[in-house]
């Protein structure tokens, strides 16, 4: 009660949506398909009677703001909008954590979040969690739809109409990138904890633990094969019934997030330009979106993280460049292209079977011959010493010989750059007078 005062003031704080049992407040917004329903906000930690009145107004008044920005027409702005007050990654594992389960109280019993001082890791911004209460989860309810494999679990108030989820989760599911970010963590957890092997193995690891137990449970309350509120579907009379019963149903609900899902994954383009300074130096670069990482693997034992890359190879050879892009929720795109590095010493050296570039050096004119499989089109450009483009030539049909004028070019040093459609060929041509 004495933090009251600064960063103090801005964390510790843990609030509930469950049964009306402690003092609390009422959202201003109504819920889906409830026009005259509210959803309660508890204090749970601190206890309300342990709160002091200016800790109460700040955590309400916090909770208040989220909401007011969640249902404003700038909801989706990342610096305007509802992320400035809510730890987006913390929400969407809560949701996969409900949806997967199809639990009946998820969202709207039991259900905490929390905010830490404002000096925390997370910036102290509201968290989903702890999760707690799934005993009527997985399959075990009757009632409001909670038995189908089918339909998200926070739209229970269009099947129930006072089952109390606040206007959040519907309203986040409208959310573009928060689709998004949730098709991508989905994916990720399908490839590694919620992979169908992975997850059913921890079931049977558990039911492995308590195998023992469950003969001393049903021994002194027989209810296998029995009615018990609320108990779904088919009663099976064994242990090890319900255990595959289960798991069947997990199996069948994994197969329609996963279309669900699936729908909203977002489209990461990986594609990157290729420009040689030089015969061994090269210039990479992709399109950069905030958050995103890069991984580039230039195919010389060498690597980057960064979406503009200056990188020399070590001599001349043919490479394959790699670009991995991976957005902050796992979702990631890799595109590769083949560099082929040479330097031309005299006419025709190091370069890749079935191209031809001559005479070189030249006076007037640089002759190119390239194969049919090269590309159906390429470009061709030549670069002067300085990075400046000289010549540029575009389409180009491939396997076709092309003659460039270079006779009012200065004496030097060029580099003459073939891009195809997935192939780059680059060489050195000499220019005298």
């Amino acid at each position: 009660p004495d933090d009251t005062l600064g960063v103090d003031l801005t964390g510790g704080y843990m609030v509930r949506i469950d049964w009306n049992r402690t003092p609390g407040w009422n959202s201003p917004f109504s819920q889906p398909n409830s026009p005259n329903i509210y959803t309660y906000f508890q204090h749970t930690y601190p206890r309300w009677d342990a709160m002091h009145p200016t800790q109460q107004q700040y955590i309400r008044s916090y909770i208040d703001s989220f909401e007011v920005a969640l249902h404003g027409p700038q909801y989706q702005d990342p610096e305007l909008g509802w992320r400035r007050f809510a730890a987006e990654n913390t929400f969407i594992d809560y949701l996969i954590l409900n949806e997967i389960s199809k639990n009946v109280d998820g969202y709207r019993l039991s259900t905490y979040f929390f905010k830490d001082k404002d000096d925390a890791a997370a910036g102290g911004k509201l968290q989903m969690g702890p999760p707690c209460d799934y005993d009527l989860a997985f399959y075990n309810a009757d009632y409001c739809e909670a038995f189908q494999t089918y339909g998200f679990a926070f739209n229970i108030n269009y099947v129930c109409t006072d089952a109390g989820v606040p206007f959040w989760w519907e309203k986040l599911m409208s959310d573009t990138l928060f689709t998004q970010n949730l098709a991508c963590r989905w994916h990720t957890l399908r490839q590694t904890t919620l992979k169908n092997g992975h997850f059913f193995g921890m079931v049977d690891s558990m039911a492995q633990v308590v195998n023992e137990a469950q003969e001393r449970n049903f021994l002194k309350w027989p209810i296998l094969g029995k009615y018990v509120w609320p108990n779904p579907g088919v009663l099976p009379p064994t242990y090890t019934g319900e255990v595959n019963k289960m798991k069947a149903w997990v199996n069948s609900r994994f197969a329609w997030l996963d279309a669900t899902f699936g729908q909203f994954t977002p489209q990461v383009s990986a594609a990157f330009s290729a420009i040689s300074g030089n015969a061994l130096s090269w210039t990479f670069q992709t399109p950069q979106t905030p958050g995103y990482s890069y991984t580039w693997d230039f195919g010389d034992g060498t690597s980057g993280n960064q979406p503009l890359a200056e990188h020399s190879f070590p001599s001349p050879g043919t490479y394959k460049v790699k670009l991995t892009v991976t957005t902050p929720f796992g979702c990631s795109s890799t595109s590769e292209q083949t560099i082929n590095v040479a330097i031309l010493g005299t006419q025709g050296a190091d370069l890749p079977e079935g191209f031809k570039v001559y005479p070189n050096p030249a006076q007037d004119v640089v002759y190119v011959a390239m194969p049919e499989d090269f590309a159906r089109s390429c470009t061709i450009t030549l670069t002067n010493m300085l990075g400046q483009q000289v010549v540029s030539l575009e389409p180009v049909q491939a396997g076709h010989q092309v003659a460039i004028p270079v006779k009012s070019l200065p004496q030097g040093a060029y580099m003459l750059d073939l891009q195809g459609a997935d192939q780059r060929v680059t060489t050195m041509v000499l220019i005298k007078i």
